[in-house]
Formats: structure tokens, sequence, C-alpha cells
């Protein structure tokens, strides 16, 4: 048996870690929740970036989930080309990078199955409000190592899965 003092102690603990796990699955649940809405938002941000793109017309597709650390600050889509073939295939990626302004995301589009061209469409910033300021702050430099990174973001998703990807390869 415990004491009476054990026993009020045992139950204070139980009930603060009780309301603890509670509180972390909520948490938890509302994150998984909001990663569709996420996924959604991102894509329709890349659409704006597209639409205004000048060379093409591209259709933003499936999401693509990446293996990479950088998931956190970047999400890959698939893209439909405007009149392209259907076999070519083109992914376009929105990245989180860091500028004198704080953080900018800026979208870039791959070419090919490894993504052997990546060229920088612009930045989804809210109704190109900060487009001018985002690009006297970002270098041409910053870009340039940005599209190198690109490229192995979605051959590293590759290699990881070695299974074909699902939104890359399913088509």
């Amino acid at each position: 048996m415990l004491d009476p003092k054990t026993k009020k102690t045992l139950v204070t603990y139980s009930s603060f870690f009780a309301i603890l796990v509670f509180m972390t699955s909520i948490l938890v649940l509302v994150v998984i929740k909001a990663q569709d809405s996420w996924k959604e938002e991102l894509g329709k941000e890349m659409q704006a970036v597209l639409d205004k793109y000048p060379s093409e017309s591209y259709i933003v597709d499936k999401y693509i989930p990446l293996n990479s650390t950088i998931s956190t600050s970047a999400a890959a889509y698939s893209l439909l080309k405007v009149g392209a073939a259907p076999n070519e295939k083109y992914y376009g990626v929105i990245v989180r990078i860091p500028s004198l302004i704080g953080p900018v995301p800026a979208v870039f589009l791959c070419h090919g199955k490894n993504c052997e061209k990546v060229d920088f469409a612009g930045f989804a910033v809210d109704l190109g409000k900060a487009v001018s300021p985002a690009d006297s702050k970002i270098s041409a430099g910053s870009i340039n190592y940005w599209k190198q990174n690109v490229t192995n973001i979605i051959k590293k998703t590759r290699k990881v899965n070695k299974a074909p990807l699902k939104g890359i390869d399913d088509e």
C-alpha cells in the first residue's frame, strides 16, 4: 500500500503527464490534418508564378513527396506543359531561400526525368508586392546555387526510393 503523501504525488504526476500526452496528440493531429491544405496552397502559389512565366504554359499536377532534409523548406510537383508530348517530364519545385529581406519562396522548373535542365521561374509572393524588392536582394549566385540543389533534390528522391516515384513515374 502507498502512504497518502506518495499517493497524492503519484496522482499529481500522472495527471500532469496525461494532460501533456493529450495536448501533444492534439497538436500532432492538427499538423497531420494541415498537410493536405499546405500541399494544395503551395500548388496554387506555384501555379500563380507559372501563369506569369513568359515562355511556356504549365499546369501544376501532382505533389511529389521529397526524401530529403530540405522537405521542410521545399515542395515538388509534377507539371503538365501545354502542348508537350505526354511522355515528357516536367517538375516544379518551390523552395524557401534565404535573402536579406528574409526567407523568400522561389519557384524552379525542371525539365527531363532527372532534372537535366533547371530554370528559375520567379518568386511566389503575394500578388507581386515583393517581387521588385526580392529581385534586388537575392543574388544571381544564390539562384544558381539553388538551381544545382533542385537537381540534387530530385535525383536524391529518385535514388532513395529506387521504386517508381509516386507522382513522377506513375503516369
